[in-house]
């Protein structure tokens, strides 16, 4: 049950940096624009908003968390022991990223 919990942490971990956060010396956003993401910014009604846009079908699948977790959790499901290292270090950074998410919503006035 362990290896599934670290594995399903480790999953979302891997699969949200890619999506949506840019990373150490912006390596994820490189990434999604290598493939074809681009953010564009545009004139609505109520002034400017940004607008993620694609140009491929990897770029299209590179901008979902719940796509690419499938991707991600295949690479976990692998027995081979870096597969397994990467895996903790992710789970126990996704645990930190989650305790840090509820520290913060507590502190926030309500």
């Amino acid at each position: 049950m362990t290896w599934f919990l670290l594995s399903a942490l480790a999953t979302w971990r891997l699969a949200h940096m890619l999506v949506r956060e840019d990373g150490p010396w912006s390596v994820f956003a490189r990434v999604r624009y290598a493939v074809g993401i681009r953010k564009v910014v545009v004139s609505v009604d109520s002034g400017m908003e940004a607008v993620t846009t694609t140009s491929n079908t990897v770029a299209e699948g590179l901008t979902c968390v719940w796509c690419v977790s499938v991707w991600t959790a295949v690479l976990f499901a692998v027995p081979w022991e870096p597969v397994r290292w990467v895996r903790d270090v992710l789970a126990v950074s996704a645990v930190a990223v989650v305790v840090e998410e509820v520290v913060t919503w507590l502190r926030s006035p309500r």
